[in-house]
């Protein structure tokens, strides 16, 4: 028996797993891939902010390109920016090296193994996979957006997706872009809530779109070719679900935590999800170790107590996003318009109401949306 089994190597379970083996507890990592990380199913970008706050070395191996930040740019071309120093990387080696470090600390490492039910005893927990039984005082769950363990435990009580799909060219069919910068095209009104992104990665670019809509890929295709791109020139395509809005009872209990997508900590406005699968993850590993330290199962509640407090659940995405499924193209048009050229961190209040008495009137009738709006750009722009 193991002291835990973490189901789900990515960047939730790794971040878990190095955190619990480094305090000499035995981990299983469990992972129904046949190599971490491998295939890719993100845009793969992290701020500078999160790997600092998370204590994650950078390492060239894994980093594909720095970016300045995110251009937001609207469907009438005009753009702001949210200035936030930032990290395309490599998801295969990024989520590999979390779990080699927590192998090296003498966590066990399953792939091609499948969990299909999890039973709860007094005293721990038996995973039944493709491969057979596991059993440890206390699982992680880290599996994904279609969480296993969440649903079957009664944890998790109503979900919601996001659909994305992804396109990754060699940067030399990209034209008319600044590769120190990513950008994300809201299209919200055909994406219900949802937008395009083009994100440079050095001597690839990927360009992807995330929304609440069927029949993603012609969308893709046909954006792809008004930047002037054969979509047939793609090296590689991909594609997921989401969480958008997932309703959890709780996320932890006396011999389970749920962490990453599984928990449903993907920002909603966004759908970006790396940073919160790392503190979730980290936060997890903690928390499990404090309990096995003071010998006090009841301690992992204190997970759940601790994550609805963290900016990643900050009430003002979730409404940021709601109001997005209802923007127009004349929305984003106009905002761009006033705010063309500008830094989000001087889209200020003062800034809104001056521009509101000025010219763009539409910015005081709608002042509590924009405030909300605003306030869930600026955690995005660091924890998303």
């Amino acid at each position: 028996m193991f002291d835990v089994i973490i189901v789900g190597a990515g960047p939730a379970g790794g971040m878990a797993a190095r955190t619990i083996a480094n305090s000499g507890y035995s981990v299983a990592i469990i992972e129904m891939k046949k190599e971490v990380g491998y295939p890719v199913q993100c845009a793969e970008s992290v701020s500078e902010f999160c790997l600092n706050a998370i204590g994650i070395k950078k390492d060239d191996r894994w980093i594909k390109n720095v970016a300045k930040g995110v251009k937001i740019v609207a469907p009438n071309g005009k753009s702001f920016y949210c200035a936030e120093k930032r990290y395309n990387v490599d998801r295969h080696l990024f989520d590999k090296s979390l779990v080699e470090k927590a192998v090296d600390k003498g966590a066990e490492l399953y792939t091609e193994t499948k969990a299909k039910h999890i039973e709860e005893k007094r005293d721990r927990c038996i995973i039944r996979t493709n491969k057979g039984e596991f059993e440890a005082r206390v699982v992680v769950a880290a599996d994904g957006a279609l969480s296993m363990i969440a649903t079957q435990l009664g944890m998790l009580k109503r979900k919601t997706f996001w659909k994305a799909v992804q396109y990754k060219f060699d940067a030399k069919y990209v034209k008319g872009i600044d590769d120190e910068w990513l950008y994300m095209y809201m299209y919200t009104q055909e994406l219900k809530g949802g937008y395009i992104w083009v994100f440079p990665r050095g001597d690839e670019c990927s360009i992807g779109l995330g929304g609440r809509v069927p029949d993603l890929v012609p969308k893709l295709r046909k954006f792809c070719k008004q930047m002037g791109i054969d979509p047939e020139k793609r090296k590689s395509a991909n594609g997921g679900l989401l969480p958008f809005e997932f309703v959890f009872e709780t996320r932890s209990k006396n011999n389970c935590i749920v962490v990453g997508d599984a928990a449903g900590l993907t920002n909603s406005a966004t759908g970006g999800g790396i940073f919160s699968a790392l503190y979730s993850g980290k936060l997890a590993g903690e928390v499990v170790v404090k309990s096995f330290e003071e010998g006090k199962q009841e301690i992992l509640k204190e997970y759940d107590r601790k994550i609805r407090k963290t900016p990643f659940l900050h009430p003002s995405i979730m409404r940021a996003a709601r109001y997005f499924e209802n923007w127009k193209d004349e929305d984003w048009n106009r905002l761009a318009t006033a705010a063309k050229g500008m830094n989000m961190e001087d889209m200020t209040v003062l800034w809104g109401i001056i521009q509101g008495i000025k010219k763009h009137h539409w910015m005081i009738t709608r002042g509590l949306e924009m405030l909300t709006i605003r306030k869930a750009m600026l955690i995005s722009k660091r924890y998303s």
